[in-house]
């Protein structure tokens, strides 16, 4: 049997991607310890060979490019996705007739994204610009040209990678060099775009957000905590999501 410390070393891959993949149902759960870690069965162990296998075939991409985007898919702290159950039964038991929702410093904008799926009005602030864009790709009332955003998506993801700020100033810190790089192509990519035109402003922003929602479940770290991590959750590649 192998602990946890001695797969992170023989796979190169971080506890975090580990973690993901038993919560993800990707790999059984460890059941037994080793000391005061857990412990790996060979069964267990071949399982992870034959991801790790798979990952290779398919270039390091083990997310399906198709993979839809959700407001939900940004790793951000204090998120209240796994208290949406609670919140949304609270307020049909507590209030009547509601017709819209003030979210005030809405983060994510997942309680917000409830309510509007509810058909409510919803009212979003945050005094981080990142997030302004999201509300505006998320809950702006301007029409959005989809067939031209799938375009530009897959445009996109076909971009090498190229250094830039993001590679020199976070490269190898809070993402892997080569998603830095990819995401540095991307961002100058979007800049250079002249055939998007006022009213389509928002799909702008659109691709925007989805860049920087990606770039959030890309991180090497949460929230505000900067502790850089010596092995990256590298399983993880840079491309956006449709």
């Amino acid at each position: 049997m192998m602990t946890t410390s001695e797969l992170t070393e023989k796979y190169k891959v971080s506890r975090q991607t580990i973690n993901n993949w038993v919560r993800n149902s990707e790999i059984p759960a460890p059941k037994e310890k080793k000391g005061h870690q857990n412990a790996w069965t060979p069964e267990q162990i071949e399982v992870i060979d034959n991801k790790i296998g798979q990952k290779n075939k398919l270039g390091g991409n083990l997310i399906p490019v198709d993979t839809k985007l959700c407001i939900k898919n940004r790793r951000y702290l204090g998120s209240k996705q796994k208290m949406l159950e609670f919140i949304d039964e609270i307020v049909s038991e507590k209030t009547n007739d509601v017709h819209s929702v003030a979210d005030i410093f809405a983060g994510t904008g997942v309680v917000a994204d409830l309510f509007n799926k509810q058909g409510k009005k919803v009212i979003v602030n945050d005094i981080l610009t990142s997030n302004y864009i999201s509300y505006q790709t998320w809950f702006g009332n301007e029409s959005v040209d989809s067939k031209k955003i799938q375009e530009k998506v897959l445009e996109l993801n076909n971009e090498n990678g190229l250094s830039g700020y993001i590679t020199e100033n976070f490269g190898n810190k809070y993402f892997s060099l080569d998603n830095a790089k990819k995401i540095d192509a991307i961002r100058e990519k979007i800049e250079l775009y002249d055939d998007i035109n006022n009213r389509e402003k928002p799909g702008i922003q659109y691709l925007s957000s989805r860049l920087r929602t990606h770039i959030y479940s890309l991180l090497s770290f949460v929230g505000w905590i900067l502790v850089f991590h010596q092995v990256f959750s590298q399983h993880k590649d840079c491309f956006l999501l449709r």
